[in-house]
């Protein structure tokens, strides 16, 4: 079906997955494209509701949401216990290994990937941790802040340059690094809908930020 605000072809729905404009303008009020008091992915929800789980997983409908909520919360509590216990090894791999898993679980549950699961997550999830791999060594290399102390707390003082690198220059350069596996996605094309590049995005980002808990975390793990 074509689209009647953004005139792009698009499936067949109540919204359209290109600019979220609400198909049947006649049972809608206010602007059918903007529509602030509904969230395309999930139009039970206003736009700017704060809500972790349907942003971080839009495919799914309200029962795999619930379902994915109390996954999450069971690993908070499982990360909490295992902190309490002293097991502080565990409780990092879990807390590193959380929300990569549920995301590897929503996407077979999604099916987001279509028929090439292989490409998909070899270049989003499995590019983000090479990606980050390669990143958080280099910054290690370049500019470790703590490799001279062993209490990072010993002669506090304001370093203007080491405070610019780390609170501003390395942080940029991850965020514009963590995309770049969606971004060289083959056949992107096959994936033309938005919300396909924010779930690529997310993987690739989740990737990353996991191979840079495990280096960062190394030494007590």
């Amino acid at each position: 079906m074509r689209c009647g605000h953004c005139s792009h072809d698009v499936p067949d729905g109540v919204f359209c997955t290109r600019c979220g404009a609400h198909q049947g303008t006649t049972a809608e009020f206010g602007n059918a494209k903007t529509r602030e008091h509904r969230y395309a992915a999930h139009p039970g929800e206003h736009v700017a509701q704060p809500s972790v789980i349907t942003t971080l997983f839009p495919h799914l409908g309200h029962n795999k949401v619930h379902e994915f909520r109390w996954a999450f919360i069971a690993g908070l509590a499982g990360i909490l216990v295992l902190y309490l216990a002293g097991l502080i090894s565990a409780a990092i791999l879990l807390s590193a290994f959380l929300v990569p898993v549920l995301y590897l679980i929503y996407l077979y549950e999604a099916q987001v990937y279509r028929d090439e699961p292989a490409i998909v997550l070899g270049f989003t999830l499995g590019g983000g941790i090479i990606i980050g791999i390669i990143a958080t060594v280099f910054e290690r290399i370049v500019y470790n802040p703590f490799q001279y102390a062993a209490n990072p707390f010993t002669h506090v003082g304001v370093n203007i340059g080491g405070l610019l690198i780390v609170g501003l220059l390395l942080p940029v350069v991850q965020e514009a690094l963590k995309p770049l596996p969606a971004f060289f996605l083959p056949k992107r094309a096959d994936f033309p809908e938005t919300v396909d590049g924010l779930v690529f995005g997310v993987a690739a980002g989740l990737g990353f930020s996991l191979a840079q808990a495990l280096i960062g975390f190394s030494a007590v793990l």
